[in-house]
């Protein structure tokens, strides 16, 4: 089914999103509570992040002599080799080993390990500098061992959180997973009401360190419970890819409504929505634009995830029906509107681009009554009783024939301009324009009082050119 090829959202209970928002929320207060402000803690800010510089060197230094010894053992592999000269005058040169440089790059391995072992001990004893005196600006503003226990094991907890949140092995929606992160927003609680409010460097740092964290997984945990947005697919302006996916969807979801005694109401809502966007299926389409794609998609996507649900045996909310029923009438209400520029940017431009062609053409050919009567007509029909609104609803059919009288206008037009245009050319006109304008007074019911721009000006004026733009 192509409507749940898609990758589907984990879930994760509502509670764990409220809880994290609120730990990250508890996190940001403190560390603005502890920013440095007296001469003391200003001096323990600056040594602080003096260690911490020191750690990140130090760490720089490793980094280096692993990739100094990396490239040693590249040229040892192979083993270096020199040309010598073979056995026997007339023996030639022969390839080996060159044990000389060899042994030379072996020891500078050996030089190497010992620079990094020694690297490795400057990380250890800058981060030991930094512990120590993290601790002592901590216990000078109160913050007891307990205390600090307290913290080393929640920053250990969140580490292990973002570690689990990212494997692919992790089973995000797992008690175990969720009840880790419940356990770890509450002691990030209890840890905001019972350290101190002070300017303080080291618990600015913790702070900054476990908001910084939750927010991290937070990211993760939206990314894995949001659906991928589905694709409105499209066959050039009738959409047919997407009705395609609807009637899969709708077929689904009543087939499931049926078959597990979902009440009368429930079925009927959904058969209701489903029929008022088939009723749409022969609209023209070319007025749809990328926010009305978007409409469409939200839709498709909240489809998807619960035809996803349906499929694994779980039980369908009655919340998920609710936000099918409105996306299905958002979804309709698009549709039958032919989108939101079908007005200004598709009816709008023709109704112009009709009345000006058969001003000029009226100016470019000889009198002719039923020609004249024709302009009239197409005039009568623009006025603010005819706004576009009115042509809500236009089928393919319905656009093709307005589209055809207007191109053969066009046509028509040019041949006047190069004295070319023929009374027969002139009758075949005006016998096609008054039966596509028939066709559209009745089925769309438009008015056929005085137009607001005049027959002289063929309706091309800006009071009247064309339809009136839609009013939303």
């Amino acid at each position: 089914m192509r409507l749940i090829e898609v990758r589907m959202p984990v879930k994760i209970k509502e509670e764990i999103f409220s809880k994290l928002a609120t730990a990250i929320r508890q996190a940001g207060d403190k560390s603005s509570k502890s920013e440095a402000s007296s001469q003391e803690a200003r001096i323990s800010e600056s040594l602080l992040r003096a260690a911490e510089s020191r750690i990140s060197s130090a760490e720089a230094q490793v980094t280096r002599h692993q990739l100094a010894k990396k490239d040693v053992e590249d040229k040892l592999s192979p083993p270096p080799t020199k040309q010598i000269q073979g056995d026997g005058k007339k023996a030639g040169t022969k390839t080996v080993v060159d044990e000389r440089e060899k042994d030379k790059l072996t020891a500078q391995v050996r030089a190497a390990d010992v620079q990094i072992q020694q690297a490795q001990k400057a990380v250890e004893a800058a981060r030991e500098e930094a512990e120590k005196l993290k601790s002592k600006t901590l216990e000078s503003s109160g913050i007891t061992q307990e205390h600090q226990q307290s913290m080393s094991q929640l920053s250990s907890q969140i580490t292990e959180l973002k570690a689990l949140v990212n494997s692919p092995q992790t089973d995000l929606t797992s008690d175990d997973f969720q009840n880790k992160l419940k356990k770890a927003t509450e002691d990030t609680d209890t840890l905001q009401k019972t350290l101190p409010d002070t300017a303080n460097p080291a618990l600015k740092a913790f702070w900054d360190e476990i908001k910084k964290g939750f927010t991290d997984i937070q990211t993760k945990l939206v990314q894995a419970s949001t659906p991928e947005r589905a694709v409105v697919r499209k066959s050039g302006s009738n959409y047919s890819g997407f009705f395609e996916d609807v009637e899969t969807g709708f077929t689904t979801i009543l087939n499931h409504l049926q078959r597990t005694g979902g009440s009368r109401a429930q079925i009927t809502a959904v058969s209701n929505v489903f029929d008022a966007i088939k009723n749409e299926k022969k609209n023209y389409l070319g007025g749809m634009s990328s926010s009305d794609d978007n409409k469409l998609a939200d839709f498709l996507t909240d489809m998807n995830v619960m035809i996803n649900d349906i499929n694994k045996g779980e039980t369908i909310p009655q919340a998920s029906y609710d936000k099918l029923l409105s996306g299905a009438t958002k979804t309709a209400k698009v549709l039958s509107e032919n989108g939101s520029d079908f007005g200004s940017k598709i009816i709008v431009p023709i109704f112009q681009g009709i009345g000006q062609n058969l001003t000029t053409i009226k100016g470019n050919i000889p009198n002719n009554n039923e020609f004249n009567n024709l302009l009239t007509r197409f005039n009568s029909i623009i006025n603010d009783q005819n706004p576009t609104e009115k042509l809500f609803g236009m089928t393919n059919e319905d656009f093709s024939e307005l589209d055809s009288f207007y191109e053969q206008i066009r046509a028509l037009k040019d041949k006047s301009l190069s004295g070319q245009a023929t009374l027969g050319d002139v009758r075949s006109l005006t016998t096609l324009g008054n039966t596509t304008l028939s066709k559209l007074i009745t089925k769309f019911n438009l008015s056929t009082g005085s137009s607001s721009g005049g027959s002289s000006s063929g309706g091309s004026s800006s009071g009247g050119s064309g339809f009136t733009a839609p009013r939303r």
